[in-house]
Protein backbone atom coordinates (compact mmCIF):
# COMPACT_ATOMS: atom_id res chain seq x y z
CA UNK A 1 0.00 0.00 0.00
CA UNK A 2 1.38 3.59 -0.88
CA UNK A 3 0.36 6.86 -0.34
CA UNK A 4 -1.32 8.95 -3.09
CA UNK A 5 -0.94 12.55 -2.98
CA UNK A 6 -2.60 15.69 -4.58
CA UNK A 7 -1.09 18.43 -6.26
CA UNK A 8 -1.49 20.70 -3.57
CA UNK A 9 -0.96 18.48 -0.99
CA UNK A 10 2.61 17.78 -2.96
CA UNK A 11 3.81 21.81 -2.83
CA UNK A 12 2.85 21.38 0.74
CA UNK A 13 5.09 18.04 1.68
CA UNK A 14 8.00 20.35 -0.81
CA UNK A 15 7.26 23.57 1.50
CA UNK A 16 7.62 21.09 4.52
CA UNK A 17 11.26 19.74 2.89
CA UNK A 18 12.36 23.44 2.26
CA UNK A 19 11.24 24.62 5.10
CA UNK A 20 11.28 22.68 8.40
CA UNK A 21 14.08 20.37 6.97
CA UNK A 22 15.90 22.94 5.43
CA UNK A 23 16.61 20.93 2.38
CA UNK A 24 17.71 23.51 -0.71
CA UNK A 25 15.05 23.07 -4.03
CA UNK A 26 18.15 22.84 -5.97
CA UNK A 27 19.47 20.13 -4.25
CA UNK A 28 15.97 18.44 -4.74
CA UNK A 29 15.86 19.23 -8.17
CA UNK A 30 18.64 18.24 -9.10
CA UNK A 31 18.44 14.49 -7.04
CA UNK A 32 14.73 14.11 -9.02
CA UNK A 33 16.69 14.90 -12.37
CA UNK A 34 19.12 12.42 -11.68
CA UNK A 35 17.25 9.68 -10.44
CA UNK A 36 14.97 9.98 -13.47
CA UNK A 37 18.53 9.10 -15.58
CA UNK A 38 19.27 6.47 -13.53
CA UNK A 39 16.28 4.83 -14.17
CA UNK A 40 15.97 5.44 -17.72
CA UNK A 41 19.72 4.18 -17.80
CA UNK A 42 19.33 1.16 -16.13
CA UNK A 43 16.06 0.03 -17.76
CA UNK A 44 16.55 0.65 -21.03
CA UNK A 45 20.44 1.42 -21.37
CA UNK A 46 20.12 4.41 -24.34
CA UNK A 47 22.71 5.01 -26.72
CA UNK A 48 20.53 8.32 -27.70
CA UNK A 49 18.24 10.07 -25.99
CA UNK A 50 15.91 13.56 -26.39
CA UNK A 51 14.90 15.57 -23.07
CA UNK A 52 12.00 17.95 -24.47
CA UNK A 53 12.02 20.06 -21.75
CA UNK A 54 9.40 23.28 -20.58
CA UNK A 55 9.86 26.16 -18.64
CA UNK A 56 8.84 25.55 -15.34
CA UNK A 57 10.48 22.75 -12.77
CA UNK A 58 9.23 20.07 -14.57
CA UNK A 59 11.82 21.33 -17.57
CA UNK A 60 14.13 21.58 -14.55
CA UNK A 61 14.33 18.12 -13.80
CA UNK A 62 14.64 17.55 -17.38
CA UNK A 63 17.76 20.01 -17.87
CA UNK A 64 19.26 17.73 -15.15
CA UNK A 65 18.08 14.49 -16.05
CA UNK A 66 19.99 15.20 -20.19
CA UNK A 67 22.89 16.40 -18.14
CA UNK A 68 23.14 13.28 -16.24
CA UNK A 69 22.27 11.37 -19.41
CA UNK A 70 24.90 12.60 -21.17
CA UNK A 71 27.30 12.03 -18.29
CA UNK A 72 26.87 8.47 -18.43
CA UNK A 73 27.76 8.37 -22.29
CA UNK A 74 24.32 8.36 -23.78
CA UNK A 75 24.30 10.72 -26.66
CA UNK A 76 21.97 13.81 -25.36
CA UNK A 77 20.44 16.57 -27.07
CA UNK A 78 17.63 18.69 -25.08
CA UNK A 79 14.67 20.54 -27.10
CA UNK A 80 13.77 23.55 -25.06
CA UNK A 81 10.20 24.91 -25.38
CA UNK A 82 9.60 28.07 -23.76
CA UNK A 83 11.10 31.37 -22.97
CA UNK A 84 15.09 31.30 -21.41
CA UNK A 85 13.58 34.75 -19.14
CA UNK A 86 10.40 32.53 -17.65
CA UNK A 87 13.08 30.13 -15.96
CA UNK A 88 12.85 30.23 -12.22
CA UNK A 89 16.44 30.60 -11.03
CA UNK A 90 16.94 26.64 -10.04
CA UNK A 91 15.98 25.72 -13.74
CA UNK A 92 18.35 28.70 -14.86
CA UNK A 93 20.85 27.36 -13.11
CA UNK A 94 20.61 23.54 -14.81
CA UNK A 95 19.71 25.25 -17.93
CA UNK A 96 23.24 27.21 -17.72
CA UNK A 97 24.73 23.70 -17.82
CA UNK A 98 23.52 22.05 -20.05
CA UNK A 99 22.89 24.90 -23.02
CA UNK A 100 25.71 22.69 -24.82
CA UNK A 101 22.60 19.94 -25.51
CA UNK A 102 20.15 22.23 -26.68
CA UNK A 103 19.21 21.44 -30.47
CA UNK A 104 16.96 23.44 -32.82
CA UNK A 105 16.46 19.79 -35.02
CA UNK A 106 15.22 17.32 -32.76
CA UNK A 107 16.08 13.58 -34.23
CA UNK A 108 15.40 10.11 -34.18
CA UNK A 109 16.65 8.90 -30.69
CA UNK A 110 16.06 5.75 -28.28
CA UNK A 111 14.83 7.43 -25.64
CA UNK A 112 12.56 10.70 -25.71
CA UNK A 113 12.32 11.98 -21.85
CA UNK A 114 8.94 14.33 -21.68
CA UNK A 115 9.34 17.24 -19.20
CA UNK A 116 7.42 19.87 -20.75
CA UNK A 117 5.02 20.09 -17.63
CA UNK A 118 4.86 18.92 -14.46
CA UNK A 119 1.67 18.60 -11.68
CA UNK A 120 0.81 22.25 -12.06
CA UNK A 121 -0.90 21.97 -15.03
CA UNK A 122 -4.69 23.18 -15.05
CA UNK A 123 -5.40 24.63 -18.39
CA UNK A 124 -6.12 22.94 -22.45
CA UNK A 125 -2.38 23.05 -23.49
CA UNK A 126 -1.13 24.97 -27.18
CA UNK A 127 1.01 26.51 -28.96
CA UNK A 128 4.62 25.23 -28.59
CA UNK A 129 3.48 22.86 -25.72
CA UNK A 130 1.11 21.08 -27.63
CA UNK A 131 3.39 20.77 -30.71
CA UNK A 132 6.13 19.57 -28.07
CA UNK A 133 3.62 16.91 -26.87
CA UNK A 134 3.00 16.02 -31.08
CA UNK A 135 7.01 15.78 -31.33
CA UNK A 136 7.06 13.11 -28.86
CA UNK A 137 3.77 11.44 -30.33
CA UNK A 138 5.82 10.93 -33.52
CA UNK A 139 8.93 9.73 -32.44
CA UNK A 140 7.13 7.36 -30.30
CA UNK A 141 5.55 5.84 -33.27
CA UNK A 142 8.51 5.70 -34.94
CA UNK A 143 10.09 3.30 -32.04
CA UNK A 144 11.55 5.95 -29.16
CA UNK A 145 10.98 4.63 -25.56
CA UNK A 146 9.00 7.75 -23.64
CA UNK A 147 9.49 8.35 -19.78
CA UNK A 148 7.69 11.01 -18.66
CA UNK A 149 9.13 13.23 -15.37
CA UNK A 150 7.03 13.37 -12.78
CA UNK A 151 3.61 13.00 -14.56
CA UNK A 152 2.89 12.91 -18.35
CA UNK A 153 2.77 16.28 -20.14
CA UNK A 154 -1.26 17.00 -20.81
CA UNK A 155 -2.28 14.68 -17.93
CA UNK A 156 -4.13 16.68 -14.96
CA UNK A 157 -2.23 15.87 -11.65
CA UNK A 158 -5.81 15.30 -9.80
CA UNK A 159 -8.39 13.88 -11.67
CA UNK A 160 -6.74 12.29 -14.69
CA UNK A 161 -8.19 13.83 -17.26
CA UNK A 162 -6.79 15.16 -20.72
CA UNK A 163 -6.48 18.38 -20.92
CA UNK A 164 -6.64 18.55 -24.59
CA UNK A 165 -3.84 16.34 -25.47
CA UNK A 166 -1.23 14.28 -23.07
CA UNK A 167 1.75 12.36 -23.80
CA UNK A 168 1.15 8.20 -23.73
CA UNK A 169 4.28 7.48 -21.59
CA UNK A 170 6.02 4.35 -21.67
CA UNK A 171 7.47 4.91 -18.37
CA UNK A 172 6.29 7.32 -15.59
CA UNK A 173 9.39 8.41 -12.87
CA UNK A 174 7.56 10.23 -9.88
CA UNK A 175 8.82 11.64 -6.90
CA UNK A 176 7.99 10.55 -3.45
CA UNK A 177 4.40 9.35 -4.43
CA UNK A 178 1.94 8.38 -6.95
CA UNK A 179 -0.45 11.49 -7.91
CA UNK A 180 -3.95 11.16 -8.18
CA UNK A 181 -3.51 11.80 -11.48
CA UNK A 182 -1.87 9.04 -11.88
CA UNK A 183 -4.38 6.59 -10.84
CA UNK A 184 -7.40 7.62 -12.26
CA UNK A 185 -9.22 8.40 -15.56
CA UNK A 186 -6.89 8.38 -18.46
CA UNK A 187 -4.11 9.40 -16.46
CA UNK A 188 -3.69 5.83 -15.68
CA UNK A 189 -3.52 4.51 -19.08
CA UNK A 190 -1.21 7.55 -20.01
CA UNK A 191 1.34 6.92 -17.20
CA UNK A 192 2.52 3.58 -18.06
CA UNK A 193 4.68 1.98 -16.00
CA UNK A 194 4.90 4.10 -12.71
CA UNK A 195 8.38 4.40 -10.84
CA UNK A 196 8.59 6.25 -7.49
CA UNK A 197 11.84 7.90 -6.51
CA UNK A 198 12.33 9.80 -3.72
CA UNK A 199 13.93 12.84 -4.90
CA UNK A 200 15.50 13.49 -1.16
CA UNK A 201 11.75 14.56 -0.04
CA UNK A 202 10.49 13.08 3.01
CA UNK A 203 6.77 12.86 4.30
CA UNK A 204 6.19 14.69 7.77
CA UNK A 205 6.64 12.33 10.15
CA UNK A 206 3.43 10.95 12.45
CA UNK A 207 0.96 12.24 9.49
CA UNK A 208 -1.07 9.80 7.70
CA UNK A 209 -1.91 10.65 3.95
CA UNK A 210 -5.62 10.24 3.58
CA UNK A 211 -5.77 8.33 -0.24
CA UNK A 212 -3.73 5.16 -0.25
CA UNK A 213 -3.04 2.76 -3.68
CA UNK A 214 -3.81 -1.08 -3.18
CA UNK A 215 -2.42 -3.29 -5.16
CA UNK A 216 -2.44 -7.16 -5.60
CA UNK A 217 0.51 -6.99 -2.89
CA UNK A 218 -2.00 -6.19 -0.46
CA UNK A 219 -4.59 -8.90 -0.53
CA UNK A 220 -3.41 -10.85 1.85
CA UNK A 221 -3.44 -7.66 4.63
CA UNK A 222 -7.20 -7.26 3.85
CA UNK A 223 -8.39 -10.88 3.45
CA UNK A 224 -10.43 -12.20 6.57
CA UNK A 225 -8.22 -14.45 8.98
CA UNK A 226 -9.50 -18.16 9.61
CA UNK A 227 -8.88 -20.45 12.36
CA UNK A 228 -7.56 -23.60 11.30
CA UNK A 229 -10.34 -24.94 13.76
CA UNK A 230 -13.50 -23.29 12.25
CA UNK A 231 -16.43 -24.96 10.94
CA UNK A 232 -18.63 -23.25 8.63
CA UNK A 233 -20.71 -21.48 11.10
CA UNK A 234 -17.67 -19.16 11.92
CA UNK A 235 -16.98 -18.18 8.04
CA UNK A 236 -20.69 -16.39 7.11
CA UNK A 237 -23.49 -17.24 5.52
CA UNK A 238 -24.37 -14.91 2.07
CA UNK A 239 -27.72 -14.86 0.67
CA UNK A 240 -28.13 -13.70 -2.99
CA UNK A 241 -31.94 -12.77 -4.50
CA UNK A 242 -32.06 -14.35 -7.31
CA UNK A 243 -32.30 -12.64 -11.10
CA UNK A 244 -35.69 -12.14 -13.07
CA UNK A 245 -36.11 -14.86 -15.96
CA UNK A 246 -33.26 -14.99 -18.38
CA UNK A 247 -31.11 -13.06 -16.18
CA UNK A 248 -30.67 -16.05 -13.22
CA UNK A 249 -26.74 -16.50 -14.10
CA UNK A 250 -26.15 -13.02 -12.85
CA UNK A 251 -27.24 -14.47 -8.91
CA UNK A 252 -25.72 -17.36 -9.89
CA UNK A 253 -22.58 -15.74 -10.50
CA UNK A 254 -22.60 -13.56 -7.27
CA UNK A 255 -23.91 -16.69 -5.30
CA UNK A 256 -20.93 -19.41 -6.69
CA UNK A 257 -18.29 -15.86 -6.49
CA UNK A 258 -19.20 -15.73 -2.55
CA UNK A 259 -18.89 -19.65 -1.92
CA UNK A 260 -15.10 -19.47 -3.96
CA UNK A 261 -14.69 -16.49 -1.93
CA UNK A 262 -14.96 -18.37 1.93
CA UNK A 263 -18.27 -18.13 2.77
CA UNK A 264 -19.35 -20.68 5.13
CA UNK A 265 -22.44 -21.07 2.97
CA UNK A 266 -24.69 -19.13 0.27
CA UNK A 267 -27.87 -19.19 -0.35
CA UNK A 268 -30.09 -18.08 -3.80
CA UNK A 269 -33.45 -16.70 -2.86
CA UNK A 270 -35.07 -18.15 -5.76
CA UNK A 271 -38.90 -17.06 -6.93
CA UNK A 272 -40.79 -20.67 -6.91
CA UNK A 273 -41.32 -20.44 -11.08
CA UNK A 274 -37.86 -20.26 -11.21
CA UNK A 275 -36.43 -23.56 -12.30
CA UNK A 276 -33.62 -22.27 -13.87
CA UNK A 277 -31.70 -22.89 -10.45
CA UNK A 278 -32.41 -26.70 -9.97
CA UNK A 279 -29.38 -26.79 -12.16
CA UNK A 280 -27.23 -24.98 -9.67
CA UNK A 281 -23.92 -26.47 -8.33
CA UNK A 282 -24.51 -28.67 -5.52
CA UNK A 283 -22.77 -26.72 -3.11
CA UNK A 284 -25.42 -23.80 -3.31
CA UNK A 285 -28.98 -23.86 -1.67
CA UNK A 286 -31.69 -22.08 -2.75
CA UNK A 287 -34.83 -21.20 -0.59
CA UNK A 288 -37.75 -20.94 -3.15
CA UNK A 289 -40.66 -18.26 -2.53
CA UNK A 290 -43.70 -16.73 -3.66
CA UNK A 291 -43.04 -13.23 -2.45
CA UNK A 292 -39.79 -12.26 -1.38
CA UNK A 293 -41.07 -11.09 2.03
CA UNK A 294 -41.70 -14.73 3.08
CA UNK A 295 -37.95 -14.73 3.18
CA UNK A 296 -37.33 -11.80 5.38
CA UNK A 297 -36.75 -14.06 8.54
CA UNK A 298 -33.90 -16.25 6.29
CA UNK A 299 -32.61 -13.03 5.21
CA UNK A 300 -32.28 -11.44 8.91
CA UNK A 301 -30.10 -14.76 9.88
CA UNK A 302 -27.70 -14.55 7.04
CA UNK A 303 -24.15 -12.53 8.18
CA UNK A 304 -24.57 -10.80 4.71
CA UNK A 305 -27.24 -10.10 1.41
CA UNK A 306 -26.54 -9.48 -2.11
CA UNK A 307 -29.55 -7.65 -4.50
CA UNK A 308 -29.02 -6.50 -8.21
CA UNK A 309 -28.02 -8.84 -10.10
CA UNK A 310 -30.46 -10.05 -12.65
CA UNK A 311 -33.28 -8.16 -10.14
CA UNK A 312 -34.78 -5.86 -13.06
CA UNK A 313 -34.98 -2.01 -12.70
CA UNK A 314 -39.00 -2.26 -11.70
CA UNK A 315 -38.43 -4.25 -8.83
CA UNK A 316 -39.14 -1.78 -6.02
CA UNK A 317 -40.77 -4.26 -3.77
CA UNK A 318 -38.01 -6.09 -3.71
CA UNK A 319 -35.41 -3.68 -3.04
CA UNK A 320 -37.44 -2.55 0.09
CA UNK A 321 -37.98 -6.17 2.11
CA UNK A 322 -33.92 -6.59 1.38
CA UNK A 323 -33.23 -3.03 3.13
CA UNK A 324 -35.95 -4.39 5.47
CA UNK A 325 -33.60 -6.75 7.18
CA UNK A 326 -31.53 -5.99 9.41
CA UNK A 327 -28.41 -7.31 7.77
CA UNK A 328 -25.10 -6.28 5.88
CA UNK A 329 -26.12 -6.18 2.29
CA UNK A 330 -24.32 -5.46 -0.97
CA UNK A 331 -26.17 -3.26 -3.96
CA UNK A 332 -25.16 -3.53 -7.39
CA UNK A 333 -26.45 -3.55 -10.93
CA UNK A 334 -30.57 -2.91 -11.05
CA UNK A 335 -30.19 -2.31 -7.25
CA UNK A 336 -28.41 0.72 -7.56
CA UNK A 337 -31.08 1.94 -10.74
CA UNK A 338 -33.85 1.41 -8.55
CA UNK A 339 -31.96 3.25 -5.74
CA UNK A 340 -31.48 6.00 -7.70
CA UNK A 341 -35.30 6.68 -8.58
CA UNK A 342 -35.99 6.51 -4.90
CA UNK A 343 -33.48 8.16 -3.49
CA UNK A 344 -30.86 8.29 -0.49
CA UNK A 345 -33.65 7.80 1.93
CA UNK A 346 -33.74 4.34 1.76
CA UNK A 347 -30.38 3.62 3.00
CA UNK A 348 -30.20 6.94 5.82
CA UNK A 349 -32.19 5.05 8.48
CA UNK A 350 -30.60 1.75 8.28
CA UNK A 351 -28.19 0.20 11.22
CA UNK A 352 -26.65 -2.19 9.06
CA UNK A 353 -24.06 -1.43 6.41
CA UNK A 354 -24.22 -1.40 3.19
CA UNK A 355 -21.41 -1.55 0.38
CA UNK A 356 -22.35 -0.08 -3.36
CA UNK A 357 -20.56 -1.42 -6.30
CA UNK A 358 -21.24 1.28 -9.24
CA UNK A 359 -19.90 1.54 -12.36
CA UNK A 360 -19.32 5.32 -13.67
CA UNK A 361 -22.74 5.28 -15.13
CA UNK A 362 -24.58 4.17 -12.36
CA UNK A 363 -22.89 6.66 -10.20
CA UNK A 364 -23.42 9.42 -12.01
CA UNK A 365 -27.19 8.39 -12.00
CA UNK A 366 -27.09 7.86 -8.04
CA UNK A 367 -25.60 11.73 -7.87
CA UNK A 368 -27.48 13.05 -10.67
CA UNK A 369 -24.44 14.18 -13.02
CA UNK A 370 -22.83 13.13 -15.79
CA UNK A 371 -20.63 10.13 -16.70
CA UNK A 372 -18.36 13.17 -18.21
CA UNK A 373 -18.36 14.85 -14.61
CA UNK A 374 -17.95 11.89 -12.66
CA UNK A 375 -14.84 11.08 -14.36
CA UNK A 376 -13.77 13.85 -13.81
CA UNK A 377 -13.87 13.79 -10.66
CA UNK A 378 -14.11 10.04 -9.00
CA UNK A 379 -12.48 10.25 -6.40
CA UNK A 380 -14.73 13.04 -5.20
CA UNK A 381 -17.79 11.85 -6.60
CA UNK A 382 -16.85 8.58 -4.52
CA UNK A 383 -16.78 10.50 -1.18
CA UNK A 384 -19.97 12.24 -2.39
CA UNK A 385 -21.55 8.73 -3.01
CA UNK A 386 -20.73 7.78 0.26
CA UNK A 387 -21.57 10.79 2.21
CA UNK A 388 -24.94 11.06 0.63
CA UNK A 389 -26.31 7.24 0.87
CA UNK A 390 -24.12 6.47 4.23
CA UNK A 391 -22.81 3.23 2.86
CA UNK A 392 -19.65 2.47 1.53
CA UNK A 393 -18.60 2.85 -2.23
CA UNK A 394 -16.44 0.91 -4.71
CA UNK A 395 -16.83 3.43 -7.36
CA UNK A 396 -15.22 1.13 -10.83
CA UNK A 397 -14.22 2.44 -13.58
CA UNK A 398 -10.27 1.74 -15.16
CA UNK A 399 -9.38 2.33 -11.73
CA UNK A 400 -11.64 1.58 -8.81
CA UNK A 401 -12.28 4.47 -5.62
CA UNK A 402 -13.48 2.78 -2.42
CA UNK A 403 -14.49 5.04 0.24
CA UNK A 404 -16.52 5.15 3.48
CA UNK A 405 -16.94 9.63 3.18
CA UNK A 406 -13.37 9.27 5.45
CA UNK A 407 -11.21 6.70 4.07
CA UNK A 408 -10.35 6.44 0.48
CA UNK A 409 -8.56 3.67 -1.55
CA UNK A 410 -7.71 3.75 -5.04
CA UNK A 411 -6.65 0.32 -7.38
CA UNK A 412 -5.71 0.61 -10.69
CA UNK A 413 -6.09 -3.02 -12.13
CA UNK A 414 -5.80 -1.94 -16.09
CA UNK A 415 -7.28 -5.43 -16.97
CA UNK A 416 -9.39 -4.89 -19.89
CA UNK A 417 -10.70 -8.34 -19.82
CA UNK A 418 -12.56 -7.32 -16.92
CA UNK A 419 -14.96 -5.46 -18.95
CA UNK A 420 -17.00 -8.60 -19.83
CA UNK A 421 -20.71 -9.61 -18.72
CA UNK A 422 -21.16 -11.23 -15.15
CA UNK A 423 -17.98 -9.58 -13.84
CA UNK A 424 -19.30 -7.13 -11.76
CA UNK A 425 -21.86 -9.74 -10.69
CA UNK A 426 -18.78 -11.61 -9.36
CA UNK A 427 -17.46 -8.86 -7.93
CA UNK A 428 -20.37 -8.24 -5.56
CA UNK A 429 -20.51 -12.22 -4.50
CA UNK A 430 -16.86 -11.62 -3.47
CA UNK A 431 -17.48 -8.56 -1.67
CA UNK A 432 -20.27 -10.24 -0.08
CA UNK A 433 -18.20 -13.19 1.36
CA UNK A 434 -15.63 -10.94 3.72
CA UNK A 435 -18.37 -8.09 4.58
CA UNK A 436 -20.19 -11.91 6.02
CA UNK A 437 -16.69 -11.90 7.81
CA UNK A 438 -16.00 -8.46 9.16
CA UNK A 439 -16.11 -4.84 8.60
CA UNK A 440 -17.51 -3.11 5.68
CA UNK A 441 -14.68 -1.36 4.63
CA UNK A 442 -12.17 -3.76 4.63
CA UNK A 443 -14.65 -5.91 2.96
CA UNK A 444 -14.71 -3.72 -0.33
CA UNK A 445 -11.05 -3.46 -0.25
CA UNK A 446 -10.38 -7.19 -0.13
CA UNK A 447 -13.33 -7.50 -2.39
CA UNK A 448 -11.60 -5.19 -5.42
CA UNK A 449 -8.29 -6.84 -4.56
CA UNK A 450 -9.35 -10.57 -5.15
CA UNK A 451 -11.51 -9.79 -8.20
CA UNK A 452 -8.39 -7.92 -9.45
CA UNK A 453 -6.48 -11.26 -8.79
CA UNK A 454 -8.37 -13.50 -10.04
CA UNK A 455 -9.19 -11.70 -13.19
CA UNK A 456 -5.36 -11.73 -13.65
CA UNK A 457 -4.96 -15.08 -13.42
CA UNK A 458 -8.10 -15.82 -15.45
CA UNK A 459 -6.63 -13.26 -18.37
CA UNK A 460 -3.26 -15.61 -17.84
CA UNK A 461 -5.26 -18.84 -18.35
CA UNK A 462 -7.64 -17.73 -21.30
CA UNK A 463 -6.16 -14.16 -22.29
CA UNK A 464 -8.19 -11.24 -21.59
CA UNK A 465 -9.93 -11.09 -25.01
CA UNK A 466 -11.57 -14.33 -24.16
CA UNK A 467 -11.65 -14.75 -20.39
CA UNK A 468 -15.34 -14.69 -19.16
CA UNK A 469 -17.15 -14.04 -15.26
CA UNK A 470 -16.83 -17.36 -14.82
CA UNK A 471 -13.28 -18.04 -15.03
CA UNK A 472 -12.79 -15.17 -13.17
CA UNK A 473 -14.49 -16.91 -10.43
CA UNK A 474 -11.88 -20.01 -10.96
CA UNK A 475 -9.21 -17.84 -10.71
CA UNK A 476 -9.81 -17.07 -7.16
CA UNK A 477 -8.18 -20.22 -6.31
CA UNK A 478 -4.80 -19.46 -7.70
CA UNK A 479 -5.21 -15.68 -6.69
CA UNK A 480 -5.86 -17.13 -2.50
CA UNK A 481 -3.23 -19.49 -2.85
CA UNK A 482 -0.40 -16.67 -4.38
CA UNK A 483 -2.02 -14.30 -1.78
CA UNK A 484 -1.95 -16.63 1.68
CA UNK A 485 1.29 -18.55 0.42
CA UNK A 486 -0.42 -21.96 -0.16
Amino acid sequence: MKNIVSARRMREIENYNFNALKKSSREIMFKAGEQAAQYIFSKYSPASALCVCGSGNNGGDGFVCAGELSKIGCETRVFFIGDVNELKEDARFFYEQIKHLITQVPSFCDVVVDAIFGIGLNRNIGGAQLEGVRLIEELKGRGAKVISIDIPSGVHADSGRIMKRAVEADDTVTFLAPKLGHILAEGALNSGRLEIVSAGLEFPEGVEERDQLIELSDLKDYLPRRSPAGHKGNFGSVGVVGGLRGMEGAALLSAYAALKSGAGRTLIFAHEQAHFYERRPPELMCSYYERLEECLKSMEEMDAVVFGPGAGRNDYDRLETVLSADTPAVLDADALYILSEIGEGALIYRNAPVIITPHLGEGARLLGCSVAELRGSQADCADELASRYKCVVALKGASTVISDGENRYMYSGLNHGMATAGSGDVLSGIIAAFLAQGDALEAAVAGVLAHGAAGREAAQKASKRAMTAGEIIYGLETAFLKAEGE
